[in-house]
């Protein structure tokens, strides 16, 4: 019995070979890659272009540049540091100080040319006086981002800001999609507009 099989397992080595050698090499398509199919069409094929992108504001304070919020805050007296980047964000300090009172802004950016958050900040060391802090609050809620509802910002810090109660009160409100959040206690009130994504 050995005897038979072994012809037949050399006719079949020869014929694997002889196999083998005839069939076109191919090459394995990685399991990612779909392969390319040709389907004939009666039309003929059109150019068509690819859209270009448009590159279009990602800042959560649209239209809103650091440049608007610093002249404004020189007009009034202040000090504006040249821009810092700080991973992955752009930061510009604007400071303005007495001896009564320090005014602080803070402009963040994911981009140098850009405003996705600010922080405004009302210290005062003696007697704090409600309505100096709603007064410079009230302007910052002004700034002029693409849609902002001004006077209604403004408005809503004046009259909310005599009402916060004091630590861990923090009143929000959205205007033209900005988030504002007005917190703190009498001699340390914060206005942050905008978020930090």
């Amino acid at each position: 019995m050995k005897k038979s099989i072994q012809p037949l397992f050399l006719a079949f080595v020869v014929l694997t070979v002889l196999l083998s050698g005839c069939a076109p090499a191919s090459t394995p398509i990685p399991p990612t890659q779909i392969p390319p199919t040709f389907t004939p069409s009666p039309i003929p094929p059109t150019f068509t272009p690819e859209p270009t992108a448009t590159k279009e504001s990602t800042a959560l304070l649209p239209g809103l540049k650091p440049a608007n919020v610093t002249v404004n805050l020189k007009q009034r007296g202040f000090t504006c540091d040249p821009v810092e980047q700080v991973q992955p964000y752009y930061i510009t300090t604007c400071t303005k100080d007495s001896v009564d009172y320090s005014l602080r802004v803070d402009i963040w950016g994911r981009q140098a040319i850009a405003v996705d958050w600010i922080e405004s900040s009302v210290l005062q060391f003696a007697n704090p006086d409600k309505e100096f802090a709603a007064s410079f609050l009230g302007f910052i809620a002004t700034m002029p981002y693409d849609g902002a509802v001004q006077e209604e910002a403004r408005n809503w810090v004046e009259t909310t800001l005599p009402n916060l109660t004091g630590q861990g009160d923090v009143r929000e409100k959205v205007f033209a999609g900005v988030k504002y959040s007005l917190y703190g206690i009498p001699t340390a009130i914060h206005l942050v507009m905008g978020d930090l994504p």
